[in-house]
């Protein structure tokens, strides 16, 4: 691990490698996951999500986050309910507070998005995370 002033003068780049490295092992736990079920996609999906979120509510919506995932709005949705239905990843409506504030600030435009279906979020289900977890600190054993 390297010292606190080190990483201080490190570029945003730089930051990413280092989240990348000390990331491996899990990436590599999540590869190793021995679901015949799991296409490619799907587990890309997850450490995509991992990467990006850990096992924190992800609230994004489908668009944004299959463009920050990397993979497209189909093949994210596809992902996403084989996980779902498989037990990988968890869905739970949003409160309120997570609605994005609108960028002109309109409180009727606001108002509208408030209205309609609450978007779900989603996170990688807490037992996997443990297996995953475990998987990582034998690789580092």
């Amino acid at each position: 691990m390297l010292p606190r002033l080190a990483t201080a003068s490190l570029s945003s780049q730089g930051l990413e490698m280092l989240k990348t490295v000390s990331n491996k092992p899990t990436c590599y736990a999540f590869l190793a996951l021995n679901d015949h079920r799991l296409p490619p996609e799907a587990k890309y999906f997850l450490i995509r999500i991992f990467y990006f979120y850990g096992d924190d509510l992800v609230t994004e919506t489908v668009k944004k986050l299959a463009k920050k995932v990397g993979l497209t709005e189909a093949a994210f949705s596809k992902a996403r309910s084989l996980l779902c239905s498989l037990g990988y990843v968890e869905l739970s409506p949003c409160s309120p507070e997570y609605v994005e504030p609108s960028q002109d600030g309109d409180e009727e435009s606001e108002n509208k998005k408030k209205r309609g279906r609450p978007r779900l979020g989603l996170r990688i289900a807490p037992k996997i995370m443990k297996e995953i977890r475990s998987s990582a600190a034998k690789q580092l054993a």
